[in-house]
């Protein structure tokens, strides 16, 4: 299989597969990340959201391979499955560099294990929506839910935007 192949296999368009062959050094580390992947999981397909991943870890500031199949093998075990995980495992392999990784500590900082409940996510939507009742019936239409999402966001750093983003908007 050629690299143009293998990265559009990971769920990559054919403009992007060809835009990464002219990095040299990128294109290199993402196929040593997909053939690392490949490994860990079995050979199964890779789905899109895991290569979108799996690009941004090629493309990330991370350069040592022990830290790269370290993090690699927390993508293939679902254990970081969003953009915002992975953004903490790079500022985490950043901060700390020297292997062997603290894994406690690495999955603290990356929210791995955090499980957040429709429970909360409701509970969450419904306090900021509270607090900011009166300017929302003031300003109807006009008034800037990205600033709810924002801060929901901050109150539930881990969650996924998709079901928050569908709880606030079913809410306001």
């Amino acid at each position: 299989m050629d690299k143009a192949t293998l990265f559009q296999s990971i769920g990559l368009s054919e403009q992007k597969s060809q835009e990464t062959l002219k990095n040299d050094a990128l294109s290199k580390r993402l196929e040593a990340i997909i053939t690392l992947m490949k490994e860990k999981s079995a050979g199964t397909i890779i789905e899109k959201p895991t290569g979108v991943l799996l690009y941004s870890l090629a493309s990330s500031s991370i350069k040592d391979d022990g830290q790269i199949k370290f993090v690699t093998g927390y993508i293939a075990d679902k254990k970081l499955a969003s953009s915002i995980q992975l953004t903490a495992a790079v500022d985490y392999m950043k901060a700390n560099p020297v292997l062997p990784v603290d894994v406690a500590s690495f999955e603290n900082s990356c929210g791995i294990g955090v499980n957040i409940t429709p429970d909360q996510i409701e509970d969450c939507v419904e306090e900021l929506i509270k607090k900011h009742k009166e300017e929302l019936l003031k300003k109807r239409y006009k008034f800037n839910v990205g600033m709810i999402m924002g801060k929901a966001r901050e109150k539930l750093k881990w969650q996924m935007v998709k079901p928050l983003k569908q709880k606030l908007i079913c809410r306001s």
